[in-house]
């Protein structure tokens, strides 16, 4: 049994030997690499971190934004009512607010249609691929843009 403890501690030391000698270059386990490598993960080319993203994805991100943007300014008039309403008992229908609660409500369905109706040409604009399909299917494929 001695004999089997020498060499189980022979090879610990000896594992250990090798571990001192690797340890200095590798890190600690736990440890995440906080410096990340712009490198292309398919080719492992380091990228260039100063370069602009293309056209195309500019474009994508304007949209993007314009479409958002458009739902906040379109939507925040119905948050503010509906947060009023729940404020106020005498804003509803059967109160002496009647008539304001249904202006009020009917200009916040209209600013949903204008935000409806303003995605559709922000979406036509934006995305060549979208105008095609458009056209494509509302002329019977005549017009090819």
């Amino acid at each position: 049994m001695r004999s089997s403890m020498r060499l189980k501690s022979a090879s610990f030391s000896a594992g250990s030997d090798r571990t001192q000698k690797t340890e200095s270059s590798a890190k600690p386990v736990g440890q995440v690499n906080t410096k990340l490598d712009a490198t292309d993960i398919k080719t492992g080319v380091k990228k260039d971190a100063d370069k602009k993203p293309p056209q195309k994805e500019l474009l994508v991100i304007k949209q993007a934004l314009t479409v958002v943007m458009l739902q906040v300014i379109c939507t925040t008039s119905g948050i503010i009512v509906y947060i009023f309403v729940m404020i106020e008992p005498r804003f509803r229908m059967g109160t002496e607010y009647q008539n304001l609660f249904f202006v009020v409500y009917g200009a916040v369905d209209f600013s949903y249609a204008i935000n409806a109706f303003f995605n559709f040409f922000i979406y036509l604009n934006f995305n060549s691929k979208f105008k095609q399909c458009f056209h494509s299917v509302f002329t019977c494929g005549e017009i090819s843009l």
